[in-house]
């Protein structure tokens, strides 16, 4: 009998119920989708030096004006800055604790904000972060591509963005000879954070989202209201791409370059039907321009810290799931790799090496049957193809109905054809790295399936 097909579609599927998943990868730890081929993701390891004390909240890298690397850390009681070689506590003086904080550069200038204070710090200054003289306070800031500096929730209206002179942290107080300003946006939600396109910058509301237009002087800047119903789910849960924008709204993903869209989501009743709700404020996002991938981080059951994440393939159009417990980060441009943050407050470079906090890296299919489950399968033989034949173990999960016991099999050494002989109306499939393996490609398996008719 000619062997069928095993190959899946790249992307995992996690709508509704376990079975609406057949014929496709239902879950998944540890495992990439790219360019046609499903391949293990690289592990973590140590990336910079030093510690994080207090809950880690938010991370922003840039280079100064030497081109030297930089990255700053906010956490529920430090504001730190590290250079690549050695961490510095910055914290203000004064400064107790914050829930949240927002970082951006101005040039090579830090500027950070707790929720209320605006701070500035210049690397190879020393000393700590100040307040900015003359600012408002404010609950989230961020740097447009005209250089003005953007305080959201400006002097406690949490409807109101003020903003001092372009390319001046300092003069906020609007004159017939500056560009100084400040407006209320006109809509139903308040102000959660901003974000720097290109040729762009947005406001993000708690129920939509806004685009500020510069328009020179007088009056420098407006705000155009683009839509209602898209609000985002925090103020971390965004990320730029060249003239795009991705963000995490209260129940989906959302898109912007130009227009809005939101994003099909093969995954996203299992997202938000398992995200702890308490704690959606922790969700955040960082870019990977390597596989073209938004990360989308957020609390899973019980977590009070982000445990998962939904990873959306911006060139494949596919989604992935992982467990990953980071709670803030940001991408390879400035240092060349991702930076990962644990709630311990250890700072990780990941994509490299293949260490993982589970050794675990499975790959789990929905179930495989003959047209609607009807019919018993029989699965004779399976034949592997790998890179390297023996890389994974497979692993066969078997019922009679939907909602029957499961009967584990396995594990069988993908070294060769497996031959199984095992009968039931629904198969499922998971594929783990064999022990000792550290990277595999999984390429276009094959079975001896066929019918045993009805009972």
């Amino acid at each position: 009998m000619e062997p069928v097909p095993l190959q899946l579609p790249p992307g995992l599927f996690r709508q509704g119920t376990e079975l609406q998943s057949a014929g496709r990868w239902f879950d998944n730890q540890y495992w990439r989708f790219a360019e046609g081929v499903v391949r293990p993701m690289k592990g973590w390891a140590t990336g910079l030096t030093g510690t994080l004390s207090g809950t880690p909240i938010a991370a922003h890298s840039w280079l100064d004006n030497n081109e030297a690397t930089f990255a700053a850390f906010g956490t529920s009681t430090k504001l730190y800055a590290h250079n690549g070689s050695a961490i510095d506590d910055i914290t203000p003086s004064g400064f107790t604790s914050a829930s949240n904080w927002s970082l951006d550069n101005f040039g090579q200038k830090l500027v950070a904000c707790n929720g209320t204070n605006i701070y500035e710090w210049t690397p190879g200054g020393g000393g700590d972060a100040t307040v900015v003289t003359g600012a408002p306070t404010a609950n989230a800031v961020f740097v447009t591509e005209e250089r003005f500096l953007v305080a959201l929730g400006a002097n406690g209206d949490p409807r109101q963005f003020s903003w001092p002179d372009q390319e001046t942290l300092t003069t906020w107080t609007p004159t017939a000879i500056n560009q100084a300003g400040d407006l209320p946006i006109q809509a139903t939600g308040l102000l959660v954070c901003g974000l720097k396109i290109r040729g762009s910058s947005l406001l993000f509301t708690t129920e939509g989202l806004h685009r500020l237009q510069y328009l020179g002087p007088p009056t420098v800047y407006g705000s155009e209201h683009i839509a209602n119903g898209c609000g985002i789910i925090s103020q971390h849960a965004k990320v730029g791409v060249g003239a795009a924008a991705y963000w995490m709204g209260r129940g989906g993903f959302w898109t912007y370059a130009g227009y809005i869209e939101q994003i099909p989501c093969e995954i996203s009743d299992d997202v938000f039907s398992n995200i702890n709700e308490a704690y959606r404020y922790l969700c955040w996002c960082e870019y990977d321009p390597t596989f073209g991938e938004v990360w989308f981080y957020y609390p899973r059951g019980s977590a009070t810290t982000c445990t998962h994440a939904a990873i959306y393939s911006t060139r494949e159009r596919h989604w992935n799931h992982t467990p990953m417990a980071r709670v803030a980060g940001f991408g390879p441009d400035v240092f060349g790799w991702p930076l990962r943050v644990t709630s311990a407050g250890a700072m990780l470079k990941h994509e490299t090496g293949y260490a993982y906090d589970s050794e675990v890296r499975k790959l789990v299919s929905g179930p495989i049957q003959i047209g609607n489950g009807g019919r018993v399968a029989y699965l004779d033989e399976i034949w592997p193809d790998e890179k390297t034949q023996g890389d994974c173990d497979v692993y066969l999960y078997v019922r009679e109905q939907p909602n029957a016991a499961e009967t584990t099999l396995g594990p069988y050494a993908a070294t060769d054809r497996i031959g199984v002989m095992t009968s039931a109306r629904q198969i499922r499939i998971e594929l783990r790295m064999a022990s000792g393996k550290t990277d595999a490609r999984i390429g276009d398996w094959r079975g001896i399936l066929k019918s045993r008719g009805r009972y």
